[in-house]
């Protein structure tokens, strides 16, 4: 062992090699280019993360439906896999002068009958076609999931993709607009290499943004030439949801309508429809919340099925506003109600029918969805539901913009026992459906967890070393503008986002409070297992919101932000770590002899074994007796502790000082120095 001295300072390095650790690659940052590198597929789907109405969403509007497999895609309670939601998207209406005919046409986003639709992911202004795969440009349009997102706008999932979109732009500041007040929620910037220059605006706990178009004709199977297809529009649709408290069970779609068409179009209508499909298809009822028609609810539920306890609700919260006095003339034709110009047109038609009876062709669904109807239950069967507003007129590069809150509540009691409107059956959605409106009506103001920790892990034997970063610990909370964070929680699973185990917690201002955690599987009885998947998930809570009779809140697992996936890694055999004496020749006074003695050599293996390690000695002598501090420093993962003693006192154990495992430390007796690492 090679001996560094000097009057004041003793280092010793111990060189132990390097420690390979599989399943982890080191990052680094790429400059972003105005033209983005192509690593998103074109037609995408996601699966939302945080609330408990878990379903899929697609950046060409489709949700709820499993584009994949086929099948049903939204299910609740989140991981139970029953399904409530077989499909669903968007349909726009509206009558078009082609030549000396007005026709009658509708853009798809999801045919009930099919499974299809017809919107294609992009913006018009790249061109009436899908972009090709090949084409950079498309890369932007991707489903983005605000999830993947640091607070910065970073997309910490891949970041080879463009930032987040949705930005506070300064002539939004310079007009007085602020995020979340009088119905501003950002802007949209269109080019990736500009959104640097603005802040991110981030809603809800997860945001979702898409943009798509109806102009793609290879994607509607009623294109021909003379048809008036395309339409002309682009969607820009923006998905709101939580994970704690009332909010996990309402899911908010905003849907921006841009006419691209550069004509006039008339009489427009715009709807969500799709199939609810609430386990076994064939018994479900839906209708019209006829008891209070002000809350312009529909409902869907299933007759007695095991498990399917829930009530589906779709809430029809902003519509487009009144423009004219010929469109008031319209609005009170079709619907028998009056709305004056600059007042929303609210819900015109609500439609319940079944497979059998599914309209096709534009005609036949314009008049559908421009009945001025609201359908009421008329038994049970495959159905589907549809929920409309208009007529409005768009001029071109009008927008209209709609709202709809989805939601699911438990139902109670029995539903087919009287009248379901009012036996009972429905009062949770009701009172659900109340706070979402009030939510609504705050611009959607929340109480939020504190922002999600950046955690990695590493590899020893029979154990696993997790770490992450302080960011969650600036955390602001919207609502109540205050601080939001208290600590952190530290889970363990074999799968990945299922049977999480709690491992410690550490509390903001209490003794051991840390950034790291080492898990050699004290609370198993066969301890961990190399070479074999585990998952990490690190939470950040706060203390709750007591007004809204909110508990403590927590950041949910996401993927490769503050979940990670690791192997425990077997040590390399003949690397003990082991300390020699230390020679001192000057200004130690009485030491003689002095050195590090492990006292848990198995142990010290599993957390040093192949990594260099550094023991500087430094004797301070005050004038009457010296003293010395030992400072341990891991080159690779940058880790230092510092301990004092003097002569003769015996030296205590510092909990969490350097690591969480307490069982390392040594004393020092007489003119020995038992010092063991943690």
């Amino acid at each position: 062992m090679k001996m560094f001295t000097s009057s004041s300072r003793v280092f010793q390095t111990l060189l132990i090699g390097l420690l390979i650790i599989t399943g982890l690659v080191a990052k680094t940052k790429e400059k972003q280019s105005v033209v983005m590198n192509k690593s998103a597929a074109v037609f995408e789907q996601r699966l939302s993360q945080a609330s408990n109405n878990e379903f899929y969403l697609t950046n060409y509007g489709m949700y709820g439906h499993n584009v994949a497999s086929g099948g049903a895609g939204w299910f609740w309670p989140r991981q139970s896999a029953r399904a409530y939601i077989y499909g669903q998207s968007i349909w726009f209406g509206t009558k078009k002068i082609v030549g000396v005919d007005t026709l009658k046409l509708v853009s798809v986003g999801y045919n009930p009958n099919s499974g299809a639709g017809w919107f294609a992911p992009g913006s018009v202004d790249d061109g009436l076609a899908t972009l090709d795969e090949s084409d950079p440009r498309s890369a932007k349009y991707y489903m983005y999931m605000g999830i993947d997102f640091s607070a910065k706008g970073k997309n910490v999932k891949n970041s080879s993709l463009a930032d987040w979109p949705i930005r506070w732009t300064t002539a939004a500041k310079n007009a007085g607009k602020a995020p979340g007040k009088n119905g501003y929620f950002g802007d949209y910037v269109a080019d990736p290499a500009e959104r640097a220059n603005y802040e991110p605006v981030f809603i809800s706990q997860e945001d979702m943004f898409a943009i798509y178009k109806d102009t793609d004709v290879k994607r509607n199977p009623e294109y021909k030439p003379g048809s008036g297809y395309p339409i002309g529009v682009e969607f820009h649709q923006t998905v709101y949801s939580w994970g704690f408290g009332p909010y996990k069970d309402f899911v908010f779609f905003v849907y921006n309508v841009i006419n691209k068409s550069g004509d006039t179009l008339r009489e427009c209508y715009v709807a969500p429809a799709g199939d609810s499909d609430i386990g076994n298809a064939t018994n479900d009822h839906n209708a019209f919340y006829s008891a209070d028609p002000s809350l312009n609810l529909g409902f869907q539920f299933t007759e007695d099925e095991a498990g399917y306890t829930g009530v589906v609700g779709f809430d029809f919260l902003e519509s487009p506003v009144v423009k004219s006095a010929a469109d008031s003339a319209l609005i009170f034709k079709r619907t028998g109600v009056t709305r004056t110009v600059g007042s929303q047109i609210g819900l015109t038609t609500f439609r319940n029918w079944v497979i059998e009876n599914d309209p096709s062709g534009g005609p036949a669904r314009y008049d559908f969805m421009s009945a001025g109807v609201r359908d009421g239950d008329n038994g049970p069967g495959d159905k589907r539901l549809l929920m409309a507003t208009g007529p409005f007129t768009m001029a071109p590069n009008d927008t209209a913009r709609v709202v709809v809150c989805a939601l699911i509540a438990p139902g109670k009691g029995n539903p087919i026992s009287g009248d379901v409107q009012t036996n009972g059956y429905l009062d949770s959605l009701v009172k659900l459906d109340v706070f979402a409106q009030i939510v609504y009506n705050n611009n959607f103001a929340a109480p939020k967890p504190p922002d999600p920790a950046y955690v990695t892990a590493y590899g020893i034997d029979k154990g696993v070393v997790v770490k992450w970063d302080s960011t969650s610990e600036a955390s602001v909370d919207t609502l109540s503008g205050g601080a939001d964070f208290l600590g952190y929680r530290v889970y363990r699973s074999r799968k990945q986002g299922e049977g999480w185990k709690l491992l410690a917690t550490f509390t903001k201002g209490t003794a051991g409070f840390a950034r790291q955690f080492i898990d050699v599987g004290a609370d198993t009885s066969t301890g961990l297992v190399n070479n074999v998947d585990y998952y990490y998930y690190v939470s950040t809570f706060d203390e709750g919101d007591v007004v809204q009779n909110i508990s403590s809140l927590e950041t949910p697992s996401v993927p490769n932000v503050n979940t990670v996936r690791v192997q425990p890694l077997s040590a390399s055999a003949g690397n003990d770590v082991k300390f020699g004496s230390f020679a001192t020749t000057s200004n130690t006074g009485s030491l003689r002899n002095m050195r590090v003695e492990v006292t848990k050599q198995q142990r010290v293996n599993q957390l040093f074994s192949n990594h260099p390690l550094k023991v500087e000695l430094s004797p301070a002598n005050s004038g009457t007796a010296y003293s010395v501090n030992i400072t341990v420093k891991d080159t690779v993962q940058n880790l230092t502790q510092t301990f004092s003693f003097a002569p003769g006192l015996e030296v205590s154990p510092l909990a969490g000082a350097f690591f969480n495992d307490s069982s390392l430390v040594g004393v020092y007796r007489s003119a020995e120095f038992f010092y063991g690492m943690r």
